[in-house]
């Protein structure tokens, strides 16, 4: 058996069918890597693909299969060559597709870890005579590619492994790669990406998708698609290799919801909460286990160590505590795979006693193998703390036994693969989006962070909010906006809308409502991300600030020395003790943008009560609320804002000057560096 079969669909192809089929057959003749077959699924009329594969057996390795069922279905086609093919891989190529180059096999083969990896694509060409090549493609998964968004080009790119393989649908030709790369998405996660160039895709007129012209036919597959995937599409990620754990005796509301926040958008294998007593609240999709009462820091260090593989059944465990949890469901990476260790970057000048800097080890927020987990019983290591007097699980993995765990084969992730999982302490390797983070609350996105602030009041009970701002709220939705704003049409607007993070949350917590939201944002950087990662007809966006004049303003840019960075402290206000607090954040760019009052703003967009405002103007407040005194005292139920007493920008308001502008409004809660405010009139 041959470690890769090369499953290749053919048919005449107007009389161009050998002759493309010969260009590939010449490739894959000067391969690097040899062990793999050619399997021909054929539906021709004719014997000229067999002769063709008949002059070429005794240099590859083929098997021709003629296939006289369902003539001209595509997917029919392709699905013969996989039932009959053998090898551990299925490599798809196309009849007028071809490998890039005599290594391509090689390269796949190399990445695709068969132990861990379901589905792997690669990046692409395109060509029309099969020698000139254009357009280089690199693919990505994206959650509507099921509709035809395709993100990850023709099949040719796709490897699979032989294992129950998925086949295509056989009711669709336009769709036929969509719906197969949705299917193995639901079934595996997301696809292993490898950004090389390793398959060319031919272009011409004799396509399918060029010749298939019939609108109905189109319209039929998308009615299609559309009926089946209604009561099964799930917009989540899909990790159905980890299990989400906390382990926990102490601060157990607050590990609940660091799980709830951490199952926000992603479907784990399952939700797993261990602890000493079953909590009287819990999500009824987190499963409780028992555990014996963990007592000190100490009693956890063992725990995690020596008894946690006891209640992981995955591959994986994504280890998260009261205070680390998974911020950006987006910025998974299936990378993180690869290794049997993950967490949070140390610094560089950060030495354990043997003298040894050791960079990537927190464990408050992890992601761990399930041989991690068993390889402390099995090598029978005993409980240590080197010497330091500190038994800390992440240095006992991490430090301590490091160089026993890597004999035995564990992968710790390199640091810029941490920096992109995690964030604790700051790093000169740290960067601004990251998976998830420990402790960092200044990390926290802001809407999240008010989310969870709000959840915890929940837990603490419908009374404590009524003798904050004495009035009872309804919390029973989980998005704690909408706790606020029972609201079917609710109006919010967002005053800073970044680069689109909150956005995307607020759109996301909404979708059930007919919403309107309104974004501002002055920023040509920000402005180009937004555009492209906002497309929802409920977000309507003003390039531009609030303040209190109507027509043209300075604003001041802000950037630091990498230029990937995203730019989330421009202001009009020009920078002061800002400047000291972040010193690698400068401010040495200026552009004039356009500025409208609240007041304008509602008048012209006739906006007769505004449900909720989302303000962080990084020391604006002031003239915004100046230039909406009409709005904020008739219009506005809640207001939620970002504060400082420090200065930061030239004559920025302190918390007393904001309130005492808005003196309708009362305190819901005051988080620190931002304050969520009530309309006492509405």
């Amino acid at each position: 058996m041959k470690l890769v079969s090369v499953c290749i669909p053919t048919y005449e192809m107007h009389g161009l069918g050998d002759k493309y089929l010969k260009h590939s057959f010449d490739i894959l003749t000067t391969q690097t890597f040899k062990d793999f077959d050619v399997v021909i699924s054929d539906h021709s009329k004719t014997d000229v693909i067999k002769n063709l594969c008949e002059e070429y057996k005794d240099i590859l390795d083929i098997h021709y299969f003629r296939n006289a069922e369902n003539i001209g279905n595509s997917s029919a086609n392709i699905n013969n060559a996989i039932k009959n093919a053998k090898g551990k891989l299925i490599k798809i190529l196309f009849q007028d597709d071809f490998l890039y180059n005599a290594k391509s096999l090689e390269v796949i083969v190399n990445n695709f870890d068969l132990k861990r990896d379901n589905w792997l694509i690669t990046a692409c060409e395109h060509s029309e005579d099969g020698i000139t090549f254009y357009r280089p493609f690199y693919p990505k998964y994206n959650k509507a590619i099921y509709l035809g968004n395709n993100t990850i080009s023709s099949p040719s790119v796709l490897t699979i492994i032989n294992e129950n393989p998925l086949l295509f649908d056989e009711k669709l030709i336009w769709l036929m790669d969509c719906d197969y790369y949705k299917r193995c998405y639901d079934k595996y996660g997301e696809p292993k990406i490898l950004n090389t160039i390793n398959v060319v895709n031919r272009i011409g007129d004799y396509q399918v998708s060029n010749t298939i012209t019939n609108k109905s036919l189109k319209d039929n597959e998308y009615n299609y698609i559309l009926k089946k995937y209604n009561k099964k599409m799930s917009k989540n990620l899909i990790l159905k290799k980890v299990t989400l754990v906390a382990v926990s005796s102490i601060k157990i509301d607050e590990t609940i919801m660091a799980l709830e926040q951490s199952m926000s958008g992603i479907d784990y294998h399952e939700v797993i909460l261990i602890s000493h007593k079953k909590p009287e609240y819990l999500n009824k999709e987190i499963k409780f286990k028992q555990c014996q009462p963990l007592n000190s820091i100490d009693d956890y260090n063992r725990f995690m160590i020596y008894d946690l593989a006891k209640y992981i059944d995955t591959e994986f465990s994504l280890v998260v505590q009261h205070d680390g949890y998974v911020l950006r469901p987006h910025r998974w990476n299936n990378i993180f795979l690869n290794y049997d260790y993950i967490g949070a970057t140390w610094p560089k000048n950060m030495f354990f006693n043997n003298g040894v800097n050791i960079r990537v080890g927190n464990g408050g927020f992890s992601l761990r193998s399930k041989k991690l987990l068993n390889a402390f019983n099995e090598l029978k290591l005993p409980f240590s703390d080197n010497n330091t007097g500190y038994f800390h699980e992440d240095g006992i993995i991490c430090n301590y036994y490091r160089k026993e765990l890597e004999k035995y084969e564990i992968k710790f992730a390199p640091v810029e693969i941490a920096s992109m999982f995690s964030r604790e302490l700051d790093c000169d390797d740290s960067i601004p989006e990251h998976f998830g983070f420990h402790k960092n609350k200044k990390v926290i996105p802001k809407l999240i962070l008010v989310k969870s602030i709000l959840n915890k009041l929940q837990h603490l009970g419908i009374n404590f909010i009524k003798n904050t701002i004495k009035k009872t709220i309804n919390i029973k939705e989980k998005k704690w906006v909408k706790k606020l704003i029972p609201n079917n049409a609710p109006i919010i607007l967002e005053i800073g809308s970044a680069n689109g993070d909150d956005t995307l949350e607020f759109i996301k917590t909404f979708r059930d409502t007919n919403l309107t939201l309104y974004g501002f944002e002055p920023e040509p950087k920000n402005i180009k991300i937004l555009k492209k990662r906002i497309n929802d007809k409920s977000y309507k966006l003003f390039e531009g600030v609030v303040s209190d004049v109507d027509g043209k303003l300075i604003f001041n840019l802000s950037r630091t020395d990498n230029p990937n960075d995203l730019s989330l402290s421009g202001s009009i206000m020009k920078p002061k003790n800002h400047l000291k607090i972040w010193d690698w954040i400068y401010f040495d760019q200026t552009i004039e943008v356009d500025s409208i009052t609240l007041d304008s703003f509602c008048i012209k967009n006739n906006v007769k009560i505004i449900d909720f405002i989302w303000c962080d103007a990084q020391g604006a407040e002031e003239k915004i609320i100046i230039g909406g005194e009409n709005t904020f005292k008739n219009k506005v139920k809640y207001f939620y804002v970002e504060y400082s007493n420090d200065e930061q920008y030239e004559n920025q308001p302190k918390l007393e000057k904001i309130l005492n502008l808005l003196p309708s409004f009362e305190i819901v809660e005051n988080f620190g560096t931002d304050i969520l405010l009530k309309n006492k009139n509405l």
